[in-house]
């Protein structure tokens, strides 16, 4: 496969001048496709866009495929109307418009995210029915039916449980009691249903601005974390595919990267699928794809992680394949 000469810019989405805390895949998101393609620059390449966990980082996040609710345009939303102006005029997203003021997201975007929700259940595509959903919200479900609903789940008894890591939830919500979840999402399936819709959305608007780019000649170019953070939907609902032991704690986990982060990443499970099922939007940190270096949790100060091949999935006899489809976003 060969690739034409082509140069271009990094800008993560969340540094695009958003004007509600942070930057979106709105009408800024455009303008910055317009100015690419005005310099004659074929690439956009942004870091990963999926939510951000500890530290706000976007490489420790509590999903290999969810997108991040901030970068989803409320402008847009209102456009669609499900929201007005009024539902986040008024609200302060921050003192410095040069940084973003994560505490001051989760406090509130969610909020505005949940009218939307709120809104959404009311529409009805077709007016005189009771179709409550339009086409592109089943076709969305179904083409997402093998995260999606683990994610939601996740999200919805993680809220419920104060936000701590799953390893501290309930026993049999943890380690994944079938009645026990039936239970939760039926008296919770509002909640649930709103981490849906929000995938729902962001999934839309990214599709949109994805489309937009193209029509100008310029690629997305995406990036992917090399390693699944611990506190994610993955690692509760797969834990067949990563190097745990009967409660979910992890045996080995990848180093910490203390360059990058201060405080530093949590331990983060190691993965046990061979990468190959990973589009490489870019190659970079070449080791972490043909091989791995992981330790003991509770390592002794000074002691070097283990370096090793990546096994395949028929080295592992017993685990089951991966249950998704590839993580990166685009490109």
């Amino acid at each position: 496969m060969g690739f034409a000469r082509c140069s271009g810019i990094l800008m993560p989405l969340s540094s695009l001048p958003g004007g509600y805390g942070i930057g979106s895949m709105g009408a800024p998101a455009r303008k910055f496709v317009d100015f690419l393609a005005a310099a004659g620059q074929t690439i956009w390449q942004i870091l990963p866009v999926g939510p951000t966990g500890y530290a706000d980082s976007p490489y420790q996040s509590c999903s290999a495929f969810a997108g991040n609710p901030y970068f989803i345009d409320l402008d847009q939303l209102v456009k669609d109307g499900l929201l007005t102006r009024r539902d986040f005029a008024k609200i302060h997203w921050g003192g410095d418009a040069a940084h973003i003021d994560y505490g001051t997201l989760y406090e509130k975007r969610f909020d505005v995210l949940r009218k939307a929700y709120a809104n959404f259940l009311k529409q009805r595509p077709v007016p005189g029915y009771d179709t409550p959903y339009p086409d592109d919200w089943y076709r969305f479900q179904f083409l997402s039916c093998e995260w999606l609903p683990d994610y939601c789940l996740y999200m919805a008894i993680k809220r419920d449980n104060g936000m701590v890591d799953w390893q501290q939830w309930p026993e049999a919500l943890r380690l994944r009691d079938p009645a026990a979840l039936a239970a939760f999402k039926e008296e919770h399936a509002e909640e649930v249903g709103f981490w849906a819709f929000v995938q729902y959305e962001f999934d839309r608007q990214w599709r949109a601005l994805h489309a937009y780019a193209k029509s100008k000649g310029v690629s997305i170019m995406g990036d992917i974390p090399i390693y699944v953070a611990a506190d994610s939907a993955d690692a509760w609902a797969g834990r067949e595919l990563f190097e745990t032991d009967a409660d979910g704690k992890p045996r080995r986990v990848a180093p910490p990267r203390l360059c990058l982060v201060d405080p530093p990443h949590p331990p983060r499970p190691v993965h046990l699928r061979h990468p190959a099922h990973r589009p490489l939007p870019r190659l970079r940190h070449l080791l972490g794809y043909p091989g791995w270096g992981k330790h003991r949790p509770q390592r002794p100060l000074g002691e070097r992680p283990r370096h090793g091949p990546v096994p395949h999935p028929a080295q592992r006899p017993g685990r089951a394949a991966h249950r998704g489809r590839g993580s990166g976003r685009d490109v």
